[in-house]
């Protein structure tokens, strides 16, 4: 499993931190040659200097998903930098959280609701078009993108998030009928909460940080919230050629999540807060 990807060419949006860090990572770990792609072009060139430094192939690509013209740019850069692209991890999101001062109904506004929309949802469509020609060009081509449960189970304070990742459940399956004719792969994954920014973010918008973790423990089967290697172990999966019967899935990384609906008093548990740890 080690050099199960070597030689493979991949592109992670959003690679400068959380989940696309740690996927690029254990990818150049496996083998794969990385391209990061980050708005944080920063960020995106610390990781590649990271792994630069262990003897992995890495380059940084400066990349707004939101913007057509960098996505070509970005893409193009990518293509030329490794001879050519195999996989696209689409991994870039937002939350209404940190796109909102207010995510409420009434607090939403149009502009941090289209932000949403923008990296979710069209992020993946303007990447995947713009990586086409050189997936085209691969003979294990896949893409993969980055759902969420929040796409089947409603979450307070998350309108635009959860219908955003509810649409790219059903792009991810639309993208792969449209790209099977060629040969190229898609499939996608629904984490649930994750260590990452993004999480913490989330909780500590929350009046009591540790108390909303104890609530969200309540609705996990695991101990504890994901870290960003557990999703990056399935995304190496679904680029590897083990998966080559999958197309068109989107698999839950949820620690449980979805398996269940009953509240703590009924599963027989207390509050976990404190226990859990903090994200």
């Amino acid at each position: 499993m080690s050099d199960e990807l070597t030689g493979l060419r991949i592109v992670i949006t959003g690679g400068g931190a959380g989940i696309g860090r740690a996927t690029a990572l254990m990818a150049a770990r496996r083998g794969a040659v990385v391209a990061i792609a980050d708005r944080d072009e920063a960020a995106a060139r610390a990781v590649a200097a990271e792994l630069t430094a262990s003897g992995a192939s890495a380059f940084a690509i400066a990349c707004d998903v939101t913007s057509a013209e960098s996505v070509r740019a970005g893409m193009a850069q990518a293509r030329d930098a490794m001879s050519g692209i195999d996989v696209l991890h689409c991994n870039a999101g937002v939350t209404d959280a940190i796109a909102a001062q207010d995510p409420s109904v009434e607090g939403l506004d149009i502009a941090a609701w289209d932000m949403v929309y923008a990296v979710n949802v069209r992020g993946i469509f303007l990447c995947t078009q713009a990586a086409l020609p050189a997936l085209r060009q691969s003979a294990r081509a896949s893409v993969i993108t980055a759902a969420s449960i929040a796409a089947a189970h409603a979450r307070p304070r998350t309108l635009a998030y959860a219908s955003s990742k509810a649409a790219v459940v059903m792009l991810t399956k639309s993208l792969a009928l449209e790209l099977a004719p060629d040969g190229i792969r898609v499939n996608g994954y629904n984490p649930g909460m994750v260590r990452t920014e993004m999480a913490e973010r989330y909780l500590a918008a929350a009046d009591d940080p540790e108390e909303m973790l104890g609530k969200v423990l309540e609705n996990y089967l695991a101990d504890d919230i994901g870290v960003p290697e557990d999703v990056a172990e399935v995304v190496c999966f679904l680029a590897s050629e083990r998966s080559r019967f999958i197309n068109g899935a989107v698999i839950d990384v949820d620690g449980g999540f979805g398996a269940f609906k009953a509240t703590g008093a009924e599963r027989g548990i207390e509050q976990r807060g404190e226990g859990g740890g903090s994200a």
